[in-house]
């Protein structure tokens, strides 16, 4: 059975602090300990998570029965100022290495309520989303929250397998990204770089 997992994060203040410099400086912080993930919670069925949010987006904007098939169209969907921002949220957040501080917890709530409330699936489908709410709703004490949504790739937010140590070498913060930085302040300025180009 596949799960999908809720992480606690640590990103780095300044994401040029990564690897094994970031290890560095957290070993420096007093009684702060260099955790670089956590997992909160594993949600039994990943099903559950990403795939509900791929198979609305494909089926309202891109037509299609199912997501599968159309990934070239499915992921720039978040950029598409004409779809609901709560909508681009939800779906920036079930891609790899994307991630919400802290402060939007409750904002990406409400866009995931936002979400049920419009989407609701029948019984007898799995869908995390209303627990990953809860769980934000909560406020938890870590400065950031990712998924990790299927066990059965690779968790996207551990750093190289090393074969001689046998253990996971440090994350790479530079390939990761705040989603609603993403979202207010890259996508609008994509639009106003194309509108100068014009």
């Amino acid at each position: 059975m596949s799960y999908t997992t809720i992480k606690g994060l640590y990103p780095p203040k300044n994401k040029q602090t990564s690897g094994e410099k970031y290890k560095e400086v957290l070993n420096k912080l007093d009684g702060f300990s260099p955790t670089e993930d956590v997992d909160i919670e594993q949600l039994r069925n990943s099903w559950g998570s990403a795939p509900v949010i791929w198979n609305v987006m494909a089926k309202k904007y891109l037509k299609t029965d199912s997501w599968a098939g159309y990934t070239d169209k499915l992921w720039p969907l978040y950029r598409d100022e004409q779809i609901p921002a709560y909508l681009r949220a939800v779906h920036l957040f079930t891609f790899d290495r994307f991630y919400v501080s802290k402060k939007d917890y409750a904002r990406l709530a409400k866009d995931i309520r936002q979400f049920v409330a419009d989407f609701p699936t029948d019984a007898t489908q799995v869908n995390h989303w209303p627990r990953i709410a809860a769980l934000l709703e909560s406020d938890p004490d870590y400065p950031a929250i990712g998924l990790y949504c299927t066990s059965v790739a690779e968790d996207p937010w551990k750093g190289p397998w090393n074969e001689e140590s046998e253990e996971y070498g440090s994350f790479d913060w530079s390939t990761a990204n705040d989603l609603y930085y993403i979202l207010d302040v890259e996508v609008p300025s994509e639009k106003t770089s194309t509108e100068n180009k014009v």
